[in-house]
């Protein structure tokens, strides 16, 4: 029986695509792929970023998943894909998180990062958290912030906890 072996240097580019977090480590991609030798190192990519995120999402780990949205959100835009559905669970993911925290995040708004002239509408609008879940203000899809490679725009919007602590709210 001939033993396949991995060319590290043929999928690294791949993994450099995947810098936000460090969410998957070479030796990771390496054990995936000896078990999948059929795959493309683009699917084997997609493979491990879909079940992280099943993974976080199933154990309510929110920040987690959130990372793993985000590396598939870069790895869209090195691929000049729209990456818009990765960031909209990304933002789905920190709401989820904040959420967690009711009683003390008692709501968010949105933080636009100096973003385009669309994005920037939408600075210091505050939402509760459930509507932001159930609207879902951000991302914003005619964001014309370009990143990278991104051919769409990047929004950069972000949801800022308001806090309450006793009687004082911070915003």
């Amino acid at each position: 029986m001939t033993q396949k072996y991995i060319d590290i240097k043929k999928y690294d580019k791949v993994l450099k695509a995947v810098f936000v977090g460090g969410n998957i480590s070479v030796k990771e991609f390496e054990l995936e792929k000896t078990s999948n030798l059929n795959l493309s190192e683009h699917d084997m990519m997609w493979k491990i970023l879909n079940k992280k995120v099943q993974n976080h999402m199933s154990k309510n780990d929110w920040e987690r998943a959130r990372i793993a949205y985000l590396d598939m959100a870069s790895f869209l835009r090195e691929e000049g894909k729209d990456a818009f559905n990765a960031l909209h669970g990304m933002n789905k993911c920190k709401l989820l998180s904040l959420k967690d925290l009711e009683g003390f995040v008692i709501g968010v708004t949105i933080q636009t990062m100096g973003g385009c002239e669309v994005c920037s509408k939408l600075q210091g609008k505050e939402y509760t958290i459930d509507d932001a879940l159930e609207t879902n203000p951000i991302p914003i899809r005619e964001c014309t912030t370009q990143i990278g490679n991104s051919k769409k725009g990047w929004c950069r919007c972000s949801y800022r906890p308001i806090i309450k602590i006793g009687n004082e709210i911070k915003r």
